[in-house]
C-alpha cells in the first residue's frame, strides 16, 4: 500500500518553507561548491577510520545541491526506507486503518499510564 505518507506534499511544504539560500555570485557560488567537494575528499579517510567503514574507490564524490533539491532528495529517501516498513506494519495488523489510542472509548486500556489521564481531562472540558 504505497502512497501511505502524501510525499510530493512533502517536498512541496519543504521547499515552501524553507528560506532561500544566500544571493551569490556564480563565481562566487563554484568556488564554494568545490570547497565543499574537497572538504568532501578530505573527510573519506577520517570517517573511514571513526565508522571502520570504507567507500569503494569507485564512489562517486559528494554531490552538492541548493537547498529545494536537497529536501528532494532527503523526501525520496526517507520514502524508500518508510514505504516499505509502513507496508510491513500494515500487512502485520491486517488493516490500513489505525486505531487512534488517543479516543476516550480506547484510551484507557491502550494509552500509556501517563497519558491516560488526558482524554479524562479532554472531556471534562468538552474538547473531545
Amino acid at each position: 500500500m504505497a502512497g501511505y505518507v502524501d510525499w510530493e506534499f512533502a517536498k512541496t511544504t519543504g521547499r515552501t518553507l524553507v528560506p532561500a539560500g544566500p544571493a551569490i555570485d556564480p563565481d562566487e557560488a563554484a568556488a564554494e561548491v568545490e570547497a565543499i567537494r574537497e572538504a568532501a575528499r578530505a573527510a573519506y579517510g577520517p570517517v573511514a577510520e571513526t565508522s571502520r567503514l570504507s567507500t569503494p574507490p569507485d564512489s562517486p564524490e559528494a554531490i552538492v545541491v541548493d537547498r529545494p533539491t536537497w529536501i528532494s532528495m532527503n523526501a525520496d529517501s526517507m520514502q524508500a526506507l518508510l514505504d516499505p516498513a509502513i507496508d510491513d506494519m500494515i500487512a502485520a495488523k491486517g488493516t490500513a486503518n489505525p486505531t487512534p489510542w488517543w479516543r476516550p472509548s480506547v484510551a484507557r486500556s491502550r494509552a500509556p499510564r501517563s497519558v491516560a489521564c488526558w482524554p479524562s481531562w479532554q472531556e471534562s472540558v468538552g474538547a473531545v
